[in-house]
């Protein structure tokens, strides 16, 4: 509409444009300048990194894929399913190949 985009993720709100400032201030809403961050590329959101679209980072993927590849401890498990969890609400893609390393027989 005005070329802006606004994205939320729980309680955390991202906003997207050239008029944010202008059009938050317009409405009667305060900016708190401590919960402000101007982004470029490569942004993350509560975790989550939204560029295109929200995906898990690399980062976060790649030591999944160590923990899996290592074999959790049994106290890791639980934990470790619900990471795959959150991935799988992100890009079910990549989660699928972590479900599948996860299954104990792929533990070393």
């Amino acid at each position: 509409m005005l070329g802006l985009s606004c994205t939320r993720y729980a309680d955390d709100l991202a906003f997207s444009g050239d008029r944010v400032n202008v059009i938050i201030l317009e409405e009667g809403f305060l900016i708190n300048p401590k919960n402000m961050r101007v982004m470029t590329s490569s942004q993350r959101l509560a975790g989550v990194t939204v560029n295109e679209h929200a995906n898990v980072s690399r980062a976060d993927l790649d030591l999944l894929k160590a923990i899996l590849h290592r074999g959790p401890a049994s106290e890791e498990r639980e934990h470790l399913r619900g990471r795959i969890a959150a991935v799988q609400m992100l890009n079910a893609k990549r989660a699928e190949k972590l479900l599948r390393k996860f299954e104990p027989e792929n533990w070393k």
